[in-house]
């Protein structure tokens, strides 16, 4: 309930009022609270492993950059996820 009080006074343009278990889409629209600008898609380079029945993620930057650039992209991996 504090995150749906808290979007209703931030991202109110172009969204009807946020309400707990009411699911809106963000896509293609302006969204303060992620940085998001209308028109344009947010994207990563991540990087993603699968070997043996494990799911591998791309390990985050130390520095805490984000994989937004082809630059940026993930050099090392992080444990994997076992399926079971």
């Amino acid at each position: 309930m504090v995150t749906a009080d808290l979007l209703n006074q931030v991202a109110t343009q172009t969204y009807e009022k946020w309400e707990v278990g009411h699911a809106q889409s963000i896509f293609g629209k302006t969204f303060v609270p992620f940085g998001l600008t209308a028109g344009k898609n947010f994207m990563e380079y991540d990087l993603v492993y699968l070997s043996h029945d494990m799911l591998f993620w791309g390990a985050r930057n130390v520095d805490g950059r984000g994989f937004d650039t082809e630059h940026n992209r993930p050099t090392n991996l992080q444990i994997p996820l076992v399926r079971r």
